[in-house]
């Protein structure tokens, strides 16, 4: 069994994503939602999902501490038994204003509800918090192509997003103050930029690796095996594949999604030089993992299925 832990796909385009997981190979996924989209897309999974796929939801975070939020975590609270779990993306670890301009932040008591509700269901909450160390470096190291292709993530030259160690100190903070909600950290826990970066997100929880493997698999590999070896049992393998919008039977993108899954795939199963899946921006290759025995069982299907499925 292959579980991506880690895939975007609009409503209406899951028929797409479940043709694009067949010609990959990969049995299950667990879908993150954008705001708003939650509610749709988990009952499209429920309908036409076969089994196959878990919705996480992600709440409207510019409710909160607004009239309007007590129906958002009803929301929550209704869909709860159909839901993988939540996704809080990124926006609110930089600091998001509600809809009534007051600053939300990892640590707004006006989010308690919210982690109530996550620690009382046992839902996960999967948390992206912060962004590659290029974004906030002068002359980044192997993601300038990126920021080339998106200059509004270079956060050097912007005053008033937050320090990168900040915004990990808050996700600590968040995480000691509920130790009985299961927060799994999106992108190998926050984009770690050393072995021992990764070897401290790992002490917080489970993480995926979406978006942040091709990175990873740069650092020393020795040191990146020890740490692997030794947290395994809390990495789920995630492509981070974004599906939509909605295109049909089109089979063009099927095959583009299933390309884009079987490179994420071949990161963690293949020892030789393997691509980044998103050459445009991530021009580089890398020496794959090449993943046996439990490690590669418990990365690839295990531990999603223990989170996620419950299994």
């Amino acid at each position: 069994m292959i579980t991506d832990a880690h895939v975007h796909c609009l409503s209406g385009a899951l028929n797409v994503l479940v043709r694009a997981l067949d010609l990959a190979g990969i049995d299950r996924a667990v879908v993150l939602a954008w705001p708003g989209e939650g509610e749709a897309v988990a009952e499209e999974a429920e309908r036409d999902g076969a089994g196959r796929l878990r919705v996480a939801f992600a709440p409207d975070l510019r409710l909160a501490g607004t009239a309007r939020w007590d129906a958002e975590l009803g929301r929550i609270e209704r869909l709860t038994p159909s839901l993988a779990g939540l996704k809080i993306y990124k926006d609110l670890g930089f600091g998001i204003t509600n809809l009534e301009g007051k600053r939300i932040s990892l640590l707004s008591p006006e989010l308690e509800p919210l982690w109530a509700i996550a620690d009382g269901t046992g839902l996960p909450v999967i948390l992206h918090c912060g962004d590659p160390a290029d974004f906030w470096r002068r002359r980044p190291r192997l993601r300038a192509q990126q920021l080339m292709r998106h200059p509004e993530w270079q956060y050097a030259r912007q005053p008033d997003v937050k320090p990168r160690s900040l915004m990990y100190r808050e996700r600590a903070e968040l995480v000691r103050r509920h130790p009985r909600v299961r927060f799994v950290g999106a992108h190998f826990g926050g984009f770690p930029d050393t072995p021992e970066a990764l070897d401290d997100y790992l002490r917080l929880g489970p993480v995926d690796t979406s978006a942040a493997l091709e990175e990873v698999l740069t650092f020393d590999r020795r040191a990146i095996g020890e740490v692997i070896a030794k947290h395994h049992g809390r990495i789920m393998w995630g492509s981070d594949v974004p599906v939509g919008p909605p295109p049909g039977r089109d089979t063009a993108a099927i095959k583009i999604s299933a390309k884009f899954l079987a490179d994420s795939l071949s990161m963690i199963t293949q020892a030789g030089t393997v691509p980044a899946p998103t050459p445009l921006e991530c021009p580089w290759t890398v020496a794959g993992l090449g993943l046996t025995g439990s490690a590669r069982a418990e990365i690839l299907h295990q531990t999603a299925a223990r989170i996620f499925w419950r299994d």
